[in-house]
């Protein structure tokens, strides 16, 4: 069964908000929406960025984090913004994989995360996760 199906039907069974496919059934605050309709309504953040992220942004979030931290963070060198997890993901596999790593992989796992390693250079090893008497 693909685990798709699998975490459907669990979000279903207990009633669970679904993060599952990346499409939750939560609505975004009103806020949100209004400041989205706006920014596009503005004409004038429409087109690509730098690739970690637009500079405002990557520095608010430096801002935020280094009160959080107590120490200043670099927005250009210790920020990066991606598209959604998987950007994430990728940017990470990308920095610390190569031909010479073995990455370990919990089963099951998005297969995304397989094309990811494997441009990476590096070798997967999968471990099964189960239960044996509800303990891990």
């Amino acid at each position: 069964m693909p685990i798709w199906t699998e975490f459907n039907q669990l979000a279903l069974k207990y009633n669970a908000v679904n993060l599952n496919h990346g499409t939750p059934t939560l609505t975004p605050p009103d806020f949100m929406i209004e400041n989205m309709v706006a920014t596009v309504r503005e004409g004038a953040n429409n087109h690509y960025t730098q690739l970690q992220g637009h500079p405002a942004l990557r520095q608010q979030i430096a801002t935020h984090f280094g009160k959080l931290l107590d120490r200043p963070v670099d927005p250009n060198t210790e920020v990066i913004v991606t598209n959604g997890a998987l950007g994430a993901i990728f940017s990470v596999i990308m920095n610390f994989a190569d031909k010479n790593s073995e990455v370990l992989m919990f089963e099951p796992y998005f297969t995304l995360y397989v094309n990811n390693i494997e441009f990476s250079g590096a070798k997967i090893v999968t471990a099964p996760m189960f239960t044996q008497e509800n303990k891990w």
